[in-house]
């Protein structure tokens, strides 16, 4: 198959250095990790900002791949 493998990556896209967005395009850490993904495997990546509230709710029904979003255990 020429189709090229895609991973679609939910993300708050809101926290610097973590995630963020810079000229229109989500930047940051998290974001350098997982192009160092694409390169070592192949996929093209594409990083898709949403709420916080919705992020694994996302990912439980499949609308993206995998998170790539800091997240912090709290006494909550």
């Amino acid at each position: 198959s020429t189709e090229k493998k895609k991973l679609e990556v939910g993300t708050e896209g809101t926290m610097f250095p973590w995630t963020y967005v810079e000229d229109d395009k989500i930047v940051g850490f998290e974001a350098d990790i997982m192009a160092e993904i694409s390169k070592r495997t192949g996929y093209e990546i594409e990083m898709k900002a949403m709420d916080w509230s919705g992020l694994f709710g996302n990912l439980d029904a499949k609308r993206v791949d995998t998170v790539a979003n800091i997240v912090t255990i709290t006494d909550e």
